[in-house]
């Protein structure tokens, strides 16, 4: 696209500075080095040392990614099975620039080829650029991609429509891979960045920045873990006015039950409790005060789940669920049998609550539109609850007894993830055949 608005042209006229020699340096590192097997001989493509070995390396559990050390260079390799020697990868890197009130992150994508008796070669490549200003907000260049989301190569940095350009697609790299001899400037020193990005990808980081003004706050206070938590959030929550008064008292709260905290306050919220009171928002055990504040709402909805039954909520999440009907999840292993069970109504959501002593009804789960709840069965008997997200094909949440792990875990992870397809393909939309007339 091109350059249309005096910013777009006032960007595409700067000249962006060449990268130094300790730079380019930095972009050929590689967390990995390479290596490859074919017929029983181990390749370390670093230095072409070849090891015989009597045996397919790691072929007792997996065939590939398994880690070797090189007895010629000593390297980590990271060994592929292969018929030959070719072998390309690729890693994404950026930089961090200032050129006027803009800041801007380069991102480069650089290829490592190895090949038969030969020390591998690199090629280096800028493909995307990210202009953020306070004013002007965010502005993309990048290069041109195919229908499958690709990059092609021989295209050149041009402007890219926000509107209808995928930029999640590369940018969201994690800060390991983001250039470390930057230093703070701009807005990003104005608005408290410490160069800590608290597991959050670099340019979600900065747009999150520019765009909410409760992350500032929260960095000018060091609130390193309710910044950690909203961040692997798509949003802020909407007890903000409840974490700064947590900040203002010195509330100090465990990272294992914050999760837990914020639970409490939607069920204080539904109890129609002061939420700017001290007595109710800081609670010296947050497990305690969560089990009565349940305790007193099961109370209050065990009366209301009759007219709740006829609301259009609960139409609407048994019409959900309804379409899991032919769905049938139902393992034998070691003379247990596990079986994953839809909660087919608000009821069985309730009632699978209080069997299970934890707020999967008072939360309101079963509001969510792409929420799906389900009962995780040993031998009959319930063990723990289970939240799957149709949209993002994920598992969100796994929960036991009281909201403690058990010891079946890795086996309904196994399940789930193993019948996920099956599960959203439920959801799929039949297409209608038109019909032909003669």
């Amino acid at each position: 696209m091109k350059p249309r608005t005096k910013l777009e042209k006032r960007i595409m006229a700067y000249e962006m500075p060449k990268l130094n020699e300790k730079e380019k340096e930095w972009l050929l590192q590689f967390p990995y080095y390479q290596g490859s097997q074919s017929h029983k001989t181990i390749t370390c493509q670093e230095c072409l040392t070849k090891t015989k070995v009597s045996y397919y390396y790691g072929q007792s559990k997996f065939l590939v990614d398994q880690i070797y050390f090189c007895p010629g260079c000593g390297k980590e390799l990271k060994i592929e099975h292969v018929s030959n020697a070719f072998i390309t990868c690729y890693l994404n890197k950026a930089f961090l620039h200032y050129i006027d009130e803009f800041v801007v992150l380069r991102f480069f994508r650089v290829h490592k080829y190895y090949g038969k008796e030969r020390i591998p070669t690199f090629n280096i490549l800028e493909v995307e650029q990210h202009w953020y200003s306070l004013k002007n907000r965010l502005v993309i260049l990048s290069l041109s991609k195919n229908c499958f989301g690709n990059y092609t190569f021989d295209s050149k940095l041009s402007i890219k429509n926000l509107s209808r350009y995928n930029f999640y697609y590369l940018n969201d790299l994690p800060a390991e891979y983001l250039y470390p001899g930057y230093t703070v400037k701009s807005f990003l020193k104005q608005r408290g960045f410490n160069k800590k990005f608290y597991e959050s990808k670099i340019s979600n980081f900065v747009r999150r920045l520019i765009n909410e003004w409760q992350i500032e706050v929260l960095l000018k206070n060091k609130a390193h873990l309710f910044l950690k938590y909203f961040f692997k959030k798509s949003s802020i929550t909407p007890f903000f006015r409840q974490v700064q008064l947590a900040i203002k008292h010195k509330y100090i709260i465990k990272e294992s039950e914050l999760e837990l905290w914020f639970d409490y306050l939607e069920m204080l919220k539904k109890l129609e409790k002061d939420l700017h009171s001290p007595k109710y928002l800081f609670p010296e055990n947050i497990k305690e005060a969560h089990d009565k504040a349940l305790k007193a709402l099961n109370k209050k909805d065990a009366e209301y789940e009759l007219s709740l039954i006829e609301d259009d909520i609960h139409i609407a999440y048994q019409t959900k669920m309804a379409k899991l009907k032919d769905l049938t999840i139902i393992e034998e292993r070691e003379g247990l049998v596990y079986q994953i069970l839809p909660l087919w109504t608000i009821k069985d959501v309730q009632q699978e609550g209080i069997i299970m002593d934890h707020c999967v009804f008072q939360s309101g789960y079963y509001k969510k539109k792409d929420s799906l709840l389900f009962t995780f069965l040993v031998n009959g008997t319930s063990m723990e609850t289970i939240e799957v997200d149709k949209a993002k094909r994920s598992l969100l949440q796994h929960h036991g007894y009281d909201n403690k792990d058990t010891p079946f875990g890795p086996v309904l992870k196994e399940m789930v993830y193993k019948y996920m397809d099956a599960i959203c393909n439920c959801f799929k939309k039949v297409s209608k055949k038109k019909k032909v007339f003669a």
